[in-house]
Parts: structure tokens; sequence; C-alpha cells
């Protein structure tokens, strides 16, 4: 049967139940964090949705300047394409990348698959492919379990080596080891 007469199917009970029962692991597990930053409980679902579905959408939202005596992307200025945003109408997920140092971003955009891809579609920005050097797969792997893993330690209840552990068999994936921890409970 199709919904509302178009072509489109509705999710299966099992579908939906799997759907709420993992929204709801996502929000009891994050409630806190997302109260401390005050984003409106209406918006969580959203978040949600998001991060599962790798939605860095605020491309669609926002354009960087585009002034010619930009020189670098740190000079750019970020504004809306519309006249319009309502508050609490929507919200961004942020790429890790904008959260590091300038170097870790170099190395991360040669490293990461597809980071550089989603920062060009998310700026209008396209750069030349870079030639630096390439950390090798075994360090990049170590620094992220570094980096991630008290986060690790906070989010999932485990202890520094089980964090590693969980970082390292995700490959480095914070989400991913955290929702792997929650899912051993």
């Amino acid at each position: 049967m199709a919904v509302g007469g178009g072509n489109i199917d509705p999710p299966s009970v099992d579908a939906a139940s799997t759907y709420m029962l993992q929204y709801g692991r996502f929000e009891a597990m994050h409630q806190q964090q997302l109260e401390a930053l005050g984003l409106p409980r209406s918006l969580w679902r959203q978040l949600y949705d998001k991060i599962t579905g790798e939605t860095f959408d605020i491309g669609e939202w926002v354009v960087f300047s585009d002034d010619d005596t930009v020189k670098s992307l740190a000079e750019h200025t970020l504004s809306l394409k519309s006249e319009k945003l309502e508050a609490e109408s929507n919200v961004f997920l942020v790429d890790h990348i904008w959260t590091t140092t300038v170097a870790q971003e170099l190395q991360d955009l040669d490293n990461v698959p597809g980071l550089l891809e989603r920062m060009e579609k998310l700026t209008g920005i396209y750069e030349p492919q870079r030639n630096l050097p390439a950390m090798p797969d075994a360090d990049l792997l170590e620094n992220t379990v570094d980096a991630n893993v008290a986060a690790v330690m906070s989010q999932a209840g485990v202890d520094e080596a089980r964090a590693r552990e969980l970082l390292c068999k995700a490959g480095g994936d914070i989400i991913e080891a955290i929702v792997s921890a929650s899912e051993e409970t």
C-alpha cells in the first residue's frame, strides 16, 4: 500500500520498532549532553536521523562568501542562502574537521575517505589534491583512538582498555564504538 497516494510503502512494523528502539537508546545515551547544549528536544530526532544517515546538509542552507579577495577557507564568511531560517527549525552536523588543529585537518583531508569531498560540497570550494606525505594507516588509527578514547569511556561507561578495544574494532569511528558498547549491555 502506498502512503498518501505516492509510491512509497510505509515501513514495516519491525522496521518502525527497530527505529524506535535505536532512537530510544540514542536519546537515553545522549540526553544529558543534548540538554547541556540547550538543543531543543524537538530537534533530537532530527539530529539522530542526520547522524545515522550521515546527512551533512548545511550546504543547502548556507554559502561561503564569494569575495575574490578571500585567499583561504578561514577568511570566508558564512551567509544564509535564503532570507530566513526559522529558529529551532533545523539542526546541522558539523564535521569533526572543524574541531581540530590545522595540521590534523590536512592529514584528515588526505586520509579519511570521503572527507575532502564532503568539505568541498559543504563549502563550495574545490581544492586541487595536495601531495602531503600520508600517515601510515596504523599510525592514523592509533592517533584516532588516542583522541577519542576519553569520549568512548565517558559515553559508553567502559574502562580505557575496553574503550581502546572498541575504537580499534570500529576502525576509530567513535559513534560506532559507543553504539557497539551499548549493544553489549
